[in-house]
């Protein structure tokens, strides 16, 4: 598996995180964090779902590992 890829799968292992949290979690760009994610969601790795957390002040898709 891609490093950014694992890494991606701890973070989410620990809770659900938007895409941004996940971006600066691993300082990587956005983009290429969309890219790892939609591969993972592809293999089931990942699920997705659309919300707003007045917590984190974050509106998009919030994913979680299903592991």
């Amino acid at each position: 598996m891609h490093p950014t890829r694992y890494r991606i799968v701890e973070l989410l292992a620990e809770h659900p995180m938007h895409i941004d949290a996940l971006s600066r979690a691993l300082d990587v760009k956005r983009g290429l964090v969309a890219y790892h994610l939609a591969k993972l969601q592809e293999r089931g790795f990942v699920t997705s779902k659309y919300e707003i957390s007045e917590r984190d002040k974050a509106k998009g898709r919030r994913y979680g590992y299903t592991g």
